[in-house]
């Protein structure tokens, strides 16, 4: 399978303990880890730092552009929402998931063969600092709308937030060992979905 994977900084694979634009070396990002793992499957990457869920025209603008540029594709990994969450001055689960089905309307409108693959963000752990406890998901109520409109929708989902996975200091990043483990979840992902769809009549 040919897969893009769409998403904000943790797809990027931003290093908070360097410059602003700063990045863990490529060969330690999770979709590169992925593609290694997943050999006989083509596995793209198009992560941005502060990428939100796509509302406007240019936001869908960039996403299909993306994806024409990988093309042909059998799926688009699509995980987005934590600068949605964290944005919003009351953060709200039922927001998020609005925009989400929104944009999950217009890629299959526009690309109505394309598979999708609707992933949960990795779990914000913001607790610890005061003014930022309110956009705190360790109780996993974010993922679970995430879930509920992938059944909506009939498409796969993946939960980054099922498991614990490794937290920079800010607690939004993804560390190293963060992108390792995810890699190795999702290429186990994949190979799960590839074996149901064998197993389909």
């Amino acid at each position: 399978m040919r897969i893009l994977f769409y998403g904000d900084s943790n797809t990027y694979g931003y290093d908070p303990r360097g410059p602003v634009t700063g990045r863990y070396d490529e060969e330690k990002t999770w979709p590169f880890i992925a593609d290694v793992l997943l050999e006989n499957d083509e596995i793209f990457a198009d992560g941005q730092n502060g990428r939100t869920i796509p509302k406007s025209d240019f936001d869908f603008e960039v996403l299909f552009n993306a994806i024409k540029r990988r093309e042909p594709l059998d799926m688009l990994g699509i995980m987005l929402g934590s600068n949605d969450y964290i944005n919003m001055f009351e953060p709200s689960p039922k927001e998020v998931i609005s925009r989400m089905e929104n944009a999950l309307d217009k890629i299959s409108d526009g690309f109505p063969t394309l598979k999708l693959l609707l992933m949960a963000p990795p779990v914000l752990k913001t607790s610890n600092v005061c003014y930022m406890q309110k956009y705190d998901t360790t109780d996993k109520s974010l993922s679970k709308a995430y879930m509920e409109l992938a059944e909506k929708k009939g498409i796969p989902f993946f939960d980054t937030a099922a498991e614990p996975l490794g937290i920079s200091y800010d607690g939004v990043h993804l560390s190293e060992d963060g992108h390792r483990q995810l890699a190795h979840r999702i290429a186990d992902h994949i190979n799960k979905i590839r074996d149901s769809q064998r197993l389909s009549p």
